[in-house]
């Protein structure tokens, strides 16, 4: 599985977009708390 992150701005939301070897995509959503 591969996996890019994108930092969606300070204080945000980031987000990682994933994907499997089979083509499927996925979207994880993790959340950041200070």
């Amino acid at each position: 599985m591969q996996v890019k992150k994108f930092h969606l701005g300070p204080m945000m939301t980031n987000c990682f977009l994933a994907w499997k070897e089979d083509g499927t995509a996925y979207f994880l959503i993790v959340e950041e708390r200070i």
